[in-house]
């Protein structure tokens, strides 16, 4: 990884996307009864966290590469000890990016009060790369511990041929008092364009492994399709700095909890999320597919006032994760 002064600035929401959240009483239209407890907890879940976590792990690594450069770059670490920056403080305000070279054992990124943290950070990949962005998009091999105090962490590892990529995720998620351990693997292509003010790429890939935790296990098996926009340079004002992404999936993962097993038959799903100048939005665009209940027909998943849920009879059950 080279670092240079011609870096773009921060990436760095952390991108929570839509998983059917909202007022599951406002969702239980026609008479319908709304639903939550363990049953729903745990469709929810399946539903959404791995997700959200694949989400999180995508802008991590734009956010990690950002920062190693922008830090690079304020140093000058490669002109005097030929190694890269991997640790202190990026700071992003309305006024730009600052570098501070605490603390001295990880990467910190701080932007709208929000805080991610990098350790172990190792990067081998296009050494004339001008920009974070041209790196990530040349063959490399990306790996590090990626911490969201109090939310969760992840040993995050990426392997990148230029058009294929594999990538693996161990570590844990917080979510209404609960800790759910992860383990999944992304495997599959991605293209796209870039410049010194941002990028667009679009990736398709599937995400298999686990997650378990609070007597819920799941067993992850999705199919991904995202198109991804972002303008970032620290040449552009605050306001003018933002992403936009489009995403779809198929979700074909089985849950089990309470003695019972779900399995989500070709579920689709597909969100919108953007951010501009700080304000981010997100929201499930469109919902379907069938939920089976130890191998019987049982739900039909849609959307119901702007919330995904799952109609078994005469309830249903809003999925939506467990608010912290």
């Amino acid at each position: 990884m080279r670092c240079c002064p011609s870096v773009s600035a921060m990436s760095l929401a952390f991108v929570l996307a839509a998983c059917g959240g909202g007022d599951g009483a406002a969702a239980a239209g026609g008479g319908a009864t709304a639903r939550g407890g363990a049953e729903g907890k745990a469709l929810g879940i399946a539903f959404g966290l791995p997700r959200v976590v694949a989400a999180a792990a995508y802008q991590s690594r734009s956010t990690v590469a950002e920062a190693v450069y922008f830090a690079c770059a304020q140093t000058s670490s490669l002109q005097t000890t030929g190694q890269i920056t991997t640790t202190g403080t990026v700071a992003i305000t309305q006024y730009g990016a600052q570098y501070l070279p605490t603390p001295a054992d990880k990467l910190v990124v701080q932007r709208n009060g929000e805080t991610e943290e990098f350790e172990s950070i190792s990067a081998n990949g296009n050494q004339a790369a001008d920009t974070a962005i041209s790196w990530l998009q040349s063959p490399h091999r990306l790996a590090y511990v990626y911490r969201v105090p109090g939310k969760g962490e992840a040993r995050i590892d990426e392997q990148f041929d230029g058009s294929r990529f594999t990538s693996t995720l161990k570590g844990f998620s917080r979510l209404g008092g609960e800790r759910y351990e992860i383990d999944l693997t992304a495997s599959g292509g991605t293209q796209g364009t870039s410049d010194l003010d941002g990028t667009e790429a679009q990736s398709a890939y599937d995400v298999v492994g686990t997650v378990r935790g609070g007597g819920i296990e799941v067993d992850v098996k999705e199919r991904h399709f995202s198109n991804y926009a972002s303008a970032v340079s620290i040449r552009m004002l605050y306001s003018q700095r933002g992403w936009a992404s489009q995403f779809r999936a198929t979700i074909a993962s089985t849950v089990k909890s309470g003695g019972s097993s779900y399995r989500f038959d070709s579920v689709q799903v597909e969100t919108g999320a953007k951010e501009k100048g700080g304000q981010q939005t997100s929201d499930v665009v469109s919902t379907s597919g069938a939920i089976l209940r130890d191998d019987r027909p049982w739900a039909q998943v849609t959307l119901q006032n702007g919330v995904a849920v799952a109609v078994a009879g005469g309830t249903v059950f809003p999925l939506a994760l467990p608010a912290n």
